[in-house]
């Protein structure tokens, strides 16, 4: 079943704690134990058979967390110790009273965290709550952990990890798995959460969609929690060719045709009714021996005519447009796109055509005249890689890969467009702020004509979205179409790398295997 996951931010999560405890009245303490005993089984599962347990526990509520798992891990026969991180600060009343209620079961309590043979050691040093480099006592604990030679779980999120935007305060427990609580953390999958984070498991302990009360998380994940389903389009099955959506794609130069196929290929096998190649006329024998269902128009804009016809033809047949994958960013290129915006249809930009919108401020501002004309509505979707979108934003590729997501904000508000920026972890995000983050990571990938595969999908998902009058998924969302057309193209490209993966390995998947994968993803 392909179920909705909510990524909060610290302050979303903070404010969630906040009504469960106040307003849906379950006390601290029982949201504590609740995800003590959510670490605690975790634990079990891992160590059959007892062991020696280290717990690292901050002043802090997480370290609260982490001294009750360790209170019930040795409730259970296995062999405790809790390191409590030297702090000038009065205590934290829930680590006080978690260290009160420990007492009894004689659990040795370490001054310092000494290197010896444990089993299995518990991160509970630091929280969301974290703002601040870690230095002094704090920084030392961090690193011991990560110099111990065992399996470690962070208790909620890595300490040392941005809660928000995953990056790192100076230093960070490099875990094993991640057991967060209530819902998934962005820290945990943007920036360098995902690295540091290992298998994260989400533990339901009572802070649930009921402690929204109106505010909605701004970003959320799909995942298929059984792995088994299928993906529907809602195809009808007494529909015709029209039914299902034209694209039109602009794509490959006469060096270049391997682009052009993959995307045409991607767009016809993901579902959508027809498909209007235009490409160079040195593409035409290929195409019509290779993929001979496509409508090809030439666009050679040396020859009189040719270029403005195709687009013209295109533009008035086609529901929506696709552009840029090996259309070269020459003089013909600049040609083919300074048409091509021209045109009232929703747009779907990739590689070249971004490249192109970056470098000539002219063909940029006439996109921007299109994107801002309160008359009409124009469709508009990027997809670029980091260093294409750190050219759009005008930024370099570091400050784009730190912020990836704010990015990708700033371009979607500029353009008034859909971001699909691909990454490890592809973030869609619209000038609503609506975003979501496709947390499945798979290598396999990152192969070239991958995103080729991704652009022509968009485009089919987007035409067959635009013919019918519900979302899936997402029923009452209809004012995000294009959104959550983007949304949907991702989740599917990322599944077709999931069977990739599957069927054929890692290293041995190329673009065009994604597009195979397609019958076994998709009904």
């Amino acid at each position: 079943m392909i179920e909705k996951r909510y990524l909060v931010t610290a302050d979303e999560m903070r404010q969630y704690d906040y009504n469960t405890i106040e307003k849906n009245q379950i006390p601290q303490l029982v949201l504590m134990e609740r995800a003590a005993m959510a670490v605690a089984s975790q634990v079990m599962k891992h160590l059959e058979k007892k062991g020696k347990i280290l717990i690292a526990a901050g002043n802090g509520n997480n370290g609260a967390d982490a001294v009750a798992c360790g209170r019930i891990l040795r409730e259970y026969g296995y062999e405790v110790s809790i390191f409590l991180v030297p702090d000038d600060r009065v205590q934290n009343q829930a680590l006080k009273a978690q260290l009160t209620m420990a007492e009894p079961l004689q659990i040795r309590i370490l001054s310092e965290l000494v290197y010896k043979d444990y089993d299995l050691a518990i991160d509970g040093v630091f929280g969301i709550g974290l703002n601040r480099e870690i230095t002094g006592a704090y920084y030392k604990a961090v690193d011991a952990l990560n110099h111990l030679n065992c399996f470690t779980i962070s208790v909620d999120i890595p300490s040392g990890i941005d809660a928000t935007d995953g990056h790192i305060y100076g230093i960070a427990v490099s875990a094993d798995l991640t057991v967060t609580f209530g819902f998934f953390k962005r820290g945990l999958f943007l920036g360098n959460g995902r690295q540091y984070a290992g298998k994260i498991e989400c533990a339901k302990i009572g802070i649930n969609e009921t402690s929204f009360y109106g505010t909605i998380p701004g970003m959320f994940t799909y995942y298929d929690n059984m792995g088994e389903e299928k993906i529907d389009l809602l195809r009808k099955k007494d529909g015709n060719k029209g039914d299902f959506g034209k694209v039109a794609i602009m794509a490959g130069n006469r060096e270049s045709a391997g682009a052009a196929m993959l995307c045409a290929g991607s767009a016809f096998r993901s579902g959508c009714g027809m498909v209007m190649l235009l490409s160079d006329a040195e593409n035409k024998s290929t195409f019509l021996n290779v993929l001979p269902e496509v409508i090809f128009k030439e666009t050679d804009s040396e020859k009189e005519g040719v270029l403005q016809n195709s687009i013209a033809a295109a533009a008035k047949w086609a529901d929506v447009f696709a552009a840029g994958p090996a259309i070269g960013t020459d003089e013909q290129g600049l040609a083919l796109m300074s048409k091509l915006v021209e045109q009232n249809k929703p747009l779907i930009i990739d590689a070249d055509g971004i490249t192109l919108l970056a470098r000539h401020e002219a063909l940029s501002k006439k996109l921007l005249d299109r994107q801002l004309d309160g008359t009409k509505q124009h469709g508009l979707i990027f997809t670029p890689h980091l260093k294409e979108l750190s050219c759009l934003a005008g930024k370099t590729i570091q400050e784009t890969k730190a912020d990836v997501l704010n990015t990708a904000l700033f371009v979607a508000k500029k353009y008034h467009a859909v971001v699909i920026a691909k990454d490890a972890v592809t973030i869609v995000c619209d000038w609503e702020d609506r975003a979501y983050a496709q947390t499945t990571i798979n290598d396999a990938m990152a192969t070239a004509g991958s995103g080729d595969v991704l652009t022509g999908l968009c485009a089919s998902v987007v035409a067959q979205y635009l013919k019918k009058d519900v979302i899936p998924y997402e029923k009452n969302e209809k004012s995000g179409t294009l959104f959550y057309a983007g949304v949907m193209a991702v989740y599917i490209h990322g599944a077709a790398g999931a069977s990739a993966e599957e069927k054929q390995g890692r290293s041995y998947t190329l673009a065009g295997d994604l597009i195979k994968q397609y019958r076994y993803v998709m009904q």
